[in-house]
């Protein structure tokens, strides 16, 4: 990811529609067509060493 940075804040934006979530990294595209289930919880992890988290928003679009 060209658009990371490593120890400093980063923007993940997961939009979900129509059963597939669209995920971008500070604007770089992560994941065009993930494919999600219609129901169930909403998980966050990170795959090295401590993560944390701050405005956190979770909101349905019209």
């Amino acid at each position: 990811m060209k658009n990371y940075k490593p120890q400093e804040w980063n923007e993940i934006v997961a939009i979900v529609k129509d059963g597939f979530a669209h995920c971008t990294c500070n604007g770089e595209v992560l994941n065009a067509e993930l494919k999600v289930p219609s129901t169930g919880p909403i998980g966050l992890e990170g795959d090295r060493g401590q993560m944390e988290y701050r405005r956190i928003w979770v909101k349905q679009l019209n």
